[in-house]
């Protein structure tokens, strides 16, 4: 083999050029293949780093089944009593620890704060004294949390420091440990810094670390969070010995059940008809519902598209191959002549085979790390380390040996079925037609572009229709101003009157048309409240809500006509739905569709609350349907209840621009408002101020946004080294039948018949790959369908503009060839021969 070794270098080294366009031809395909394997490998299959025997730990994730026409699923966890039955467990969890994330700005003590724009927040994890034990990390310096500091809530400001945040932030200062940090401009003593690696269990590394008792800093309510109805925990559960994941399961449920049946009060989000269950999941399982998740940023079915350009890849270097070894049919027909058998020939052009995928595997690998930080692009992409790691190396091994094997082989099977004789007869002309063996590896080709380029068409075209769903305003030129009230120790009461305040001097700012304070804007939060009908007992199927509970909002007098929500019938609230005044709602469209189907809805009575004997709330209004959870999916029933008779709550600001507001005013706007919020309260040391529901859409814009860029770009990467091995396969053919095409023209035959002879080899080829093609992107539409939005998996306007992409490439392919053949001079062809 050494001896086939080095002569297959000292061949390919004869031939610098084609070596070249190999190596890169296959450093494409196999680096797009690695950094995608990379960015799955990470999402779904590695285990967080820093974690000690992570297959011994288990997420205890709650799970329940969906009520009829449930329109919103709530990410129900478990609450400080169902922890503390679950730790109480000791014979099937060895540890147990709590915890869950959030953000929050994080600076030094006494730094000055950054003016300009919205200051920069750390990923925080509220954890409680078991988690880092749980996990089996120990701190790089200090300590973690003791369990006194998660005892008494606001009580224990200590703070724990992610080993990458603490080198970035405060340049890997070991002093920093008992000194004080300000984490949403509240101080923290730093007690630990953790080691080098260990991040926690989510995708995206902690950068802080608070115990739960302090989870107000960072947004959560300590009168809420105690209550045993909220259940906003994460749960980490190390097994004992000798329990599996279905014990552990069957274990947890009892438990949860249990605690259920023995709450009578409601419980936010979930029908108690539907009781909890739990799955024991693995570390590595972040989205809960599987790897083909549409939650996750790269989703599983990527690897499938990167996998039809490593074959396009393999077939269009097989075709260089094919060709070449055409081209050297006399150097093999001496060989064969001189005793090499068929197993020297196969082993020898395996050789070179396996030197050009080393080759383009070496500079794959550069090409993968070049390409995992564009990651960083993909919409909700966590911050991940590390892509292309020694998992990623293996899989490059692997992919470049499966490479080999699939370009390399061709060539080397028609070499070994060639016949000497034949091959010393035909010469160095060779055949004048492609090869069956080129005529395949070339459908395949178009049949893969065809198959790529059809899903990223059906993907674009569901872009478009997300991004013109009708939000029910002008959502473009909104902006919503928010404080985290609890953070800075604002009051409901206060926190509303600066609102009104910063209110009457932001209408006077310039291109400013509405503004007005709202409890929770759209899309930045929803609010639920049970509601009942005199009459009415099956609620629960038309409030899309578990337990029939509806979706609400407070909002000011100024509020539809800020945002230019119309409204439909009756009126919106004014002056008369004051604190003291009869209570009353406006509803939304569906709201009245569905709960007073057929029936005026101005003046009808319904109780807010509880409890069955609470005075009738009279509906005054209905406004137009108004999105405000997300782009796709049917919109959900909502009331509405005037601001001024809500003493409790969060508070917000919605601002409307007017069409055609530059950027440069907007920002100037945005920064006046900022400035607003932070000047008029001396408490309020930072606010934000973004365009209204930008996470929201861009969440709901990123899963298609990366599969039609992911489709159309590896699809366009396919039809160009489809369109390359055409042009080689006709001008190959061209060249050999130089002396036909000759004799044609001195028989009279005009250059426009030559062309047409030439196009109708190449347009033969694209046809019979164009037909696999469109059956495979037929099914590709089909596999997808449940990711498309608006548009069907066969979409024929789809079809023909891909097929005459398709067409345009081939033709351009063949034309240039086509056009040299018709130029050929009798003369010249027949001295050549």
């Amino acid at each position: 083999m050494s001896n086939d070794l080095r002569l297959a270098l000292r061949q390919l080294r004869r031939t610098p050029g084609f070596t070249i366009v190999v190596a890169i031809v296959l450093a494409l395909g196999i680096g797009v293949n690695v950094a995608t394997f990379g960015a799955v490998d990470a999402l779904f299959f590695r285990a967080p780093s820093g974690v000690r025997a992570p297959e011994e730990v288990r997420r205890l994730n709650v799970t329940m089944p969906p009520v009829p026409g449930q329109q919103v699923f709530f990410n129900i966890n478990h609450s400080f009593a169902d922890v503390a039955a679950l730790r109480a467990r000791h014979e099937t969890f060895a540890k147990l620890g709590a915890y869950t994330t959030g953000t929050a700005v994080v600076s030094a003590d006494g730094a000055a704060a950054e003016s300009g724009g919205e200051p920069p927040k750390a990923q925080m994890t509220i954890a409680d004294a078991s988690y880092f034990a749980t996990l089996g990390a120990r701190p790089f310096i200090g300590r973690t949390f003791t369990a006194g500091e998660d005892s008494t809530f606001d009580a224990a400001p200590v703070a724990v420091l992610g080993y990458a945040y603490w080198r970035r932030a405060f340049d890997g200062d070991r002093a920093l440990v008992g000194r004080t940090i300000r984490v949403n401009g509240r101080p923290f003593t730093v007690v630990g810094i953790m080691p080098e690696g260990f991040g926690g269990v989510e995708l995206t590394p902690a950068d802080v670390f608070l115990p739960t008792s302090m989870a107000s800093a960072v947004g959560y309510q300590a009168k809420f969070i105690r209550k045993p109805s909220m259940k906003w925990l994460n749960v980490v559960a190390r097994l004992a010995p000798g329990i599996d994941a279905r014990r552990a399961e069957a274990v947890a449920t009892t438990v949860l059940r249990g605690i259920d049946a023995s709450n009578p009060g409601p419980v936010l989000g979930f029908d108690k008809k539907r009781p909890r269950s739990i799955v024991a999941a693995a570390l590595n399982d972040h989205f809960g519902h599987g790897a083909f998740t549409s939650s996750a940023p790269v989703p599983l079915w990527m690897l499938g598209a990167t996998g039809a350009v490593l074959l396009v890849v393999c077939a269009n270097v097989a075709n260089m191959l094919v060709a070449r070894a055409e081209r050297r049919r006399r150097e093999i027909a001496t060989r064969v002549a001189l005793g090499a058998g068929g197993r020297r020939l196969v082993r020898q052009l395996l050789a070179e085979g396996l030197v050009l995928a080393v080759l383009g595997g070496a500079a794959g690998v550069l090409v993968a790390m070049l390409g995992a930080r564009l990651f960083v692009l993909v919409p909700n992409m966590p911050r991940l380390e590390h892509l292309v790691d020694g998992r990623a190396a293996l899989f490059a091994l692997a992919v470049t040996l499966l490479t080999t094997m699939g370009f390399a082989l061709a060539p080397a099977v028609q070499a070994a079925r060639s016949d000497a004789g034949e091959l010393l007869r035909a010469g160095v002309r060779g055949t004048a037609r492609a090869t069956p063996v080129r005529a395949v590896l070339l459908a395949v080709q178009f049949a893969a572009s065809l198959a790529l380029l059809g899903a990223g068409g059906l993907f674009v075209r569901s872009l478009r229709n997300v991004q013109g769903v009708d939000v029910g305003f002008d959502v473009w030129h909104s902006l919503v101003a928010s404080v985290d009230w609890d953070a800075f120790k604002v009051p409901s009461k206060d926190a509303r009157a600066l609102l009104d305040r910063v209110a009457e001097r932001a209408r006077a700012l310039p291109g400013v048309v509405g503004v007005s304070p709202v409890m929770l804007a759209p899309f930045d939060g929803v609010s639920m409240a049970t509601l009942k009908v005199p009459g009415r007992t099956d609620l629960d199927a038309v409030s899309g809500v578990p337990g029939g509970m509806f979706f609400t909002n407070a909002v000011d007098t100024a509020y539809f006509r800020t945002l230019g929500i119309p409204v439909l019938r009756g009126r919106a609230f004014d002056g008369r739905d004051g604190p003291n005044a009869p209570g009353t709602v406006v509803v939304s469209e569906t709201f009245a569709k569905r709960v007073f189907p057929g029936e005026d809805v101005i003046g009808k009575c319904v109780k807010t609350g509880m409890e069955d004997n609470a005075p009738c709330t009279t509906v005054v209004g209905m406004v137009k349907d108004a999105r405000f959870m997300g782009l796709t999916g049917d919109i959900a029933p909502i009331y509405y209840s005037p601001l001024a008779t809500q003493s409790d709550g969060p508070a917000q600001l919605v601002v409307r621009l007017a069409p055609g507001t530059s950027a440069a005013m907007r920002r100037q706007t945005m920064a006046a408002i900022r400035g607003l919020l932070t000047s008029l309260d001396s408490r309020v040391q930072f606010a934000s101020v973004r365009q209204l529901g930008e996470a929201s859409i861009q969440a709901a814009l990123g899963p298609y946004r990366v599969a039609a860029a992911a489709f159309t770009v590896f699809g366009a990467l396919a039809l160009l080294l489809a369109a390359i091995g055409l042009y080689g396969v006709v001008a190959y053919a061209v060249a050999q039948r130089t002396g036909e095409f000759g004799v044609r023209v001195a028989l009279g035959a005009r250059a426009r018949d030559i062309t047409t002879l030439v196009l109708r080899q190449g347009i033969r080829l694209t046809l019979v790959g164009g037909a696999f093609g469109a059956a495979g992107a037929v099914a590709v539409g089909r596999l997808l369908k449940s990711r498309l939005y608006g548009v069907e998996p066969v979409d024929f306007p789809t079809l023909g503009a891909v097929a005459a992409l398709l067409a345009a490439s081939a033709l351009l392919a063949c034309w240039i060839p086509a056009r040299r053949a018709a130029r050929v001079n009798p003369t010249e062809a027949f001295r050549a021969e």
